[in-house]
Protein backbone atom coordinates (compact mmCIF):
# COMPACT_ATOMS: atom_id res chain seq x y z
CA UNK A 1 0.00 0.00 0.00
CA UNK A 2 1.01 3.72 -0.38
CA UNK A 3 1.23 5.65 2.25
CA UNK A 4 -0.59 8.75 2.76
CA UNK A 5 1.89 11.39 2.12
CA UNK A 6 1.96 15.53 1.62
CA UNK A 7 4.58 17.62 0.34
CA UNK A 8 5.28 20.90 2.30
CA UNK A 9 7.45 23.59 0.71
CA UNK A 10 8.29 26.59 2.98
CA UNK A 11 8.86 30.09 1.55
CA UNK A 12 12.24 31.13 2.44
CA UNK A 13 13.58 27.83 4.26
CA UNK A 14 16.05 25.54 3.13
CA UNK A 15 16.85 22.06 4.56
CA UNK A 16 18.10 23.89 7.64
CA UNK A 17 15.06 25.24 8.70
CA UNK A 18 14.32 22.62 11.47
CA UNK A 19 18.22 23.63 12.65
CA UNK A 20 19.31 26.05 15.25
CA UNK A 21 21.77 27.13 12.91
CA UNK A 22 21.75 27.85 9.03
CA UNK A 23 24.72 26.44 7.12
CA UNK A 24 26.58 25.23 10.37
CA UNK A 25 30.36 25.09 10.12
CA UNK A 26 31.86 22.15 8.02
CA UNK A 27 28.28 21.24 6.42
CA UNK A 28 28.54 20.30 2.87
CA UNK A 29 26.54 23.36 1.31
CA UNK A 30 25.77 22.87 -2.14
CA UNK A 31 27.31 25.33 -4.86
CA UNK A 32 24.31 28.26 -5.07
CA UNK A 33 22.19 27.12 -2.00
CA UNK A 34 20.79 30.37 -0.43
CA UNK A 35 21.02 31.10 3.07
CA UNK A 36 17.77 31.67 4.30
CA UNK A 37 16.15 35.02 5.74
CA UNK A 38 13.36 33.44 8.20
CA UNK A 39 14.83 32.88 11.61
CA UNK A 40 15.12 29.25 12.54
CA UNK A 41 12.43 29.87 15.28
CA UNK A 42 9.74 30.63 13.06
CA UNK A 43 10.67 28.08 10.03
CA UNK A 44 10.72 25.27 12.65
CA UNK A 45 7.44 26.23 14.09
CA UNK A 46 5.74 26.02 10.31
CA UNK A 47 6.75 22.67 10.02
CA UNK A 48 5.64 21.78 13.14
CA UNK A 49 2.35 23.62 12.17
CA UNK A 50 1.82 21.47 9.16
CA UNK A 51 3.15 17.88 10.18
CA UNK A 52 0.98 18.27 12.98
CA UNK A 53 -1.68 19.18 10.61
CA UNK A 54 -1.24 15.89 8.71
CA UNK A 55 -0.54 13.86 11.70
CA UNK A 56 -4.14 14.82 12.42
CA UNK A 57 -5.47 14.24 9.55
CA UNK A 58 -4.55 10.00 10.08
CA UNK A 59 -4.15 10.07 13.89
CA UNK A 60 -7.80 11.35 14.61
CA UNK A 61 -9.43 11.59 11.27
CA UNK A 62 -9.97 15.30 11.83
CA UNK A 63 -11.30 16.68 8.76
CA UNK A 64 -10.79 20.54 8.96
CA UNK A 65 -7.33 19.45 9.29
CA UNK A 66 -7.79 17.35 5.78
CA UNK A 67 -9.06 20.44 4.28
CA UNK A 68 -6.29 22.14 5.12
CA UNK A 69 -3.57 19.55 4.33
CA UNK A 70 -5.46 18.54 0.82
CA UNK A 71 -7.74 21.41 -0.38
CA UNK A 72 -5.82 24.47 0.90
CA UNK A 73 -2.68 24.61 -0.83
CA UNK A 74 -1.15 26.43 1.32
CA UNK A 75 -1.03 29.75 3.20
CA UNK A 76 1.14 32.99 2.35
CA UNK A 77 4.43 30.85 3.79
CA UNK A 78 3.73 27.76 2.85
CA UNK A 79 2.85 25.56 -0.43
CA UNK A 80 1.33 22.34 0.72
CA UNK A 81 0.62 19.44 -2.12
CA UNK A 82 -0.75 15.86 -0.80
CA UNK A 83 -1.59 12.84 -2.49
CA UNK A 84 -4.43 11.04 -0.62
CA UNK A 85 -5.07 7.28 -1.13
Amino acid sequence: LEPPRAFMLLNDANHYGLNDVDQPPNAQVREGEASQNTPQAITASRFAEWSGLFLRVYLYGDQQARRRIYKSGGDANTTVTGTEN
